[in-house]
């Protein structure tokens, strides 16, 4: 790029113009030839400070359509409760009671709650459940909830 840029002297060193006389100011002005190369060197317009995605800014991940749903998955996370877990030969699996006041019997890798969640762990007091969401870059992320074991002394309170 090839601009030809006019300095004026008196404002470069900062002198007033006040008393001079036309004809002395106008020989004070220079001109110069000044190119500007931007190779190598950011975009003087484009911001310093780079915003970041809030996690807030998560989509829900498409649920496969072909998928067969099952009863939990008509319900928020939110409405669902854990209230017994029971373990033997054949594992550990979680009592959840819904908002239809059915009882329903889960395991590892069952789905449950309208975002998809899916059971990766059923522990002693807990029952640990992950949700996928992709970011503002299209990555998938998984966000981690847990089901507390609701205590007889909280159920009576």
């Amino acid at each position: 790029m090839h601009w030809s840029v006019v300095v004026a002297a008196i404002v470069a060193v900062g002198v007033s113009l006040q008393g001079v006389r036309r004809s002395e100011a106008q020989e004070t002005v220079l001109q110069a030839d000044y190119r500007y190369d931007a190779r190598g060197r950011r975009d003087p317009f484009d911001s310093l400070v780079k915003v970041k995605p809030l996690v807030a800014e998560l989509r829900r991940v498409r649920i496969d359509p072909d998928r067969p749903r099952g009863p939990l998955e008509h319900f928020d996370i939110a409405a669902l409760k854990l209230v017994g877990i029971l373990w033997g030969n054949l594992g550990r699996r979680a009592l959840i009671r819904a908002p239809d006041d059915k009882g329903y019997f889960v395991t590892v890798g069952m789905y449950m709650g309208q975002n998809g969640g899916q059971v990766i762990g059923v522990e002693d007091d807990r029952l640990i459940l992950e949700e996928k969401y992709e970011d503002a870059e299209g990555k998938i992320v998984g966000k981690t909830l847990t089901l507390p074991l609701r205590r007889k002394e909280e159920q009576n309170g």
